[in-house]
């Protein structure tokens, strides 16, 4: 009798502790459901919140084969369905766009530099997506087209304004970034929803920066985020403290992802690198006396999505190994279930990372300082 209570209160005991470790903080704001993540992981019976990566595949531009075919930069680059990769080069002088199947053989080149249609117009703002109907979406100069996976032409569409990032919604719609300045001391980069006619729906998301003519600018990169993945858009930006923004296609905030973060001291290497960007100008010496540094940096440098709908968010702490950032995971539910260690190319305004079918994307640089696109098997753990 004695055991089987004993018993008992063990197995209340087990179910008390996996119900709190199920347990998230929610609340709601305004109709919109608020996700409160602290600063360690939830444990979710059930949920994997790790992977292994194994390398499967390299694509090194420091090939011969790749020279041949007219590949020798990787500016952007995409995945389909069936694993197909596209590389988007923005210094090719022929076609812009490279295919490779998921063994990484060379299948061929499209999308030419050039005014007629079905070209591309070159620009320091080329942009590249694979749409979930794998068709290839470039943009550069107000100008949208639309490729299918041999490279042929389907629709060429004309926008009214010239972007700096644009991204094709299932939906019709269209999710672009326009930078705004205002004098010559500051500037607001802005995501906004558009229609298919170009016409603005909603503004989502919005960051203010000082340009090179502000008195004592803060040495941060004033990152704002975006990307489309599932029936979802995510946001965020440097200046919002660790917060993430879910709307639907149609502009609707669906919830907010917060999370708790561990403040950041900008290190001597950190300083460097962000000077690097002046590095080798006229202008170098005198940036360098007029940034200042905050006590802390902020609470992540971005974020990718996944094709399941869950977030990657680079912060700033120090990974494992050399080049290598902890990045924290949450869920489709924005729920931070994980921490990975991960190597990456450090780029100040973008990720140079994919996550698609299982397999991670990653563009490194190889020991003679060539690109070289890795790619991963991802296993859940």
């Amino acid at each position: 009798m004695k055991k089987s209570i004993l018993f008992c209160i063990f197995i209340l005991f087990i179910s008390f502790c996996t119900k709190k470790m199920e347990e998230v903080e929610k609340k709601t704001e305004s109709g919109v459901e608020v996700i409160i993540n602290p600063i360690e992981p939830y444990k979710i019976k059930g949920e994997p919140s790790t992977f292994t990566l194994k390398k499967v595949l390299s694509i090194d531009l420091d090939r011969d084969e790749m020279v041949n075919i007219g590949l020798t930069n990787i500016y952007d680059f995409d995945v389909d369905s069936n694993g197909n990769i596209y590389i988007l080069d923005s210094r090719s002088d022929e076609n812009s766009i490279f295919k490779f199947d998921k063994r990484g053989n060379f299948i061929n080149s499209f999308c030419r530099y050039g005014k007629g249609p079905g070209e591309l117009i070159k620009s320091q703002n080329i942009t590249m997506r694979i749409t979930q109907k794998n068709e290839i979406m470039v943009y550069s100069k107000m100008k949208f087209i639309f490729f299918r996976q041999d490279g042929s032409l389907i629709r060429e569409v004309k926008s009214k304004k010239d972007f700096s990032d644009a991204k094709y919604i299932e939906n019709g719609n269209y999710l672009c970034k326009i930078v705004q300045w205002s004098g010559e001391t500051s500037s607001a980069s802005i995501y906004a929803l558009y229609d298919s006619q170009f016409n603005k729906i909603k503004e989502l998301d919005e960051i203010k920066a000082p340009t090179g003519f502000a008195q004592h600018p803060k040495g941060i990169y004033y990152n704002i985020a975006a990307a489309v993945n599932g029936d979802k858009i995510f946001t965020s930006n440097q200046e919002r403290d660790y917060e993430i923004y879910v709307y639907d296609f149609y502009g609707n905030l669906i919830r907010k992802i917060k999370k708790e973060y561990k403040k950041i001291q900008p290190s001597e290497e950190y300083k460097e690198r962000f000077f690097d960007m002046w590095k080798g100008t006229p202008v170098y010496e005198a940036v360098k006396k007029r940034f200042y540094f905050p006590s802390s940096l902020p609470p992540f440098h971005y974020f990718i999505s996944d094709d399941r709908g869950r977030i990657y968010v680079m912060t700033y702490e120090k990974g494992n190994n050399p080049d290598e950032f902890i990045f924290d995971i949450f869920n489709s539910e924005g729920i931070f279930i994980g921490r990975k260690s991960i190597k990456v190319l450090f780029s100040p305004d973008h990720l140079n990372e994919k996550i698609k079918n299982d397999h991670f994307y990653g563009l490194v640089e190889n020991e003679n300082g060539f690109q070289q696109l890795n790619v991963y098997k991802m296993t859940w753990k």
